[in-house]
Formats: structure tokens, sequence, C-alpha cells
């Protein structure tokens, strides 16, 4: 659920955006919120009229406390008008279930779905409401979700 709440925040619209500025998205860690917020390069695509047509992120980022978790390793896609457009896991990097499991073609086809619901009550949270306020005690393992 941390990794879909920050992709939900990450999928939104994006805008500012003008053709040849230096385009960059500063996001903090949802795991490390006291951390400095990293930055990112958003990378515009022109059409070809040479007006903006399509928005990329590639978004590396850990998505568990202890570190046993694999990285979130994506890129996100945006429209000319920045509505989410669909995102692409890094080769040899797929996205994962509870267990380490890889997602399925199905898990990805519902996360896409998801993703770009513009109505999705997922929009109206803040990324800190899917973030817990601490590491979860040792006592808990085997939950997913509190």
């Amino acid at each position: 659920m941390l990794m879909l709440g920050a992709l939900a925040v990450l999928a939104g619209p994006v805008t500012g955006c003008q053709a040849g500025a230096a385009l960059r998205l500063s996001v903090s860690d949802p795991l490390h919120p006291k951390r400095p917020a990293e930055t990112y390069a958003i990378d515009l695509g022109l059409g070809e009229h040479g007006f903006p047509a399509r928005y990329s992120l590639h978004l590396f980022a850990a998505t568990c406390f202890d570190g046993k978790c694999k990285p979130l390793d994506v890129t996100l896609h945006w429209d000319a008008i920045g509505r989410y457009a669909g995102l692409d896991a890094t080769p040899g990097r797929p996205l994962s279930r509870k267990e380490h499991d890889p997602f399925t073609k199905a898990d990805y086809e519902r996360l896409d779905e998801i993703l770009g619901n513009p109505h999705s009550i997922l929009g109206g949270h803040p990324l800190e409401h899917f973030v817990p306020v601490k590491a979860p005690a040792a006592h808990t393992h085997g939950v997913d979700a509190v």
C-alpha cells in the first residue's frame, strides 16, 4: 500500500512545465520524511510541431523500513496536459507484492487502472496518509496492513 500511495501522488497531474525548461520535481521519501527531498529530472517529449506531447519521470526509491523489500524502480508517464499515461517497470526489476512475489500482468493492468483513474479516492489523501508514523513493532511479523 505504501508503494501504491506514493505512486498515486506521483501519478497525479504534472503542471507548469515549459518546453526548453529544466524540469525538476522534488519528492520527499515517505519512509524517511525528515531527510531532504530528492530531486528528479522530468523528461519532456515534444510532438512533431515542437509542442510538449508527454512527460516522463524515472523513480528509484526504497519501499520498506528494513531494506529487505525490492526497491521501486519505475518510469511514470503523463500526457501533454499532465494526466497519467502509464508506468514502465525497469527491465529485470519488476514491482513486487507481499512476500516479494513479482507482479503478474494482471497486477500491472490493475495498478495502471488505479493510477489512471482521476476520480480515485487515493488522490484525495496526502502521501502522509499512506505512511506509518514509525516502523512497525517487532511483534507484528506477518501483518500486512493496519
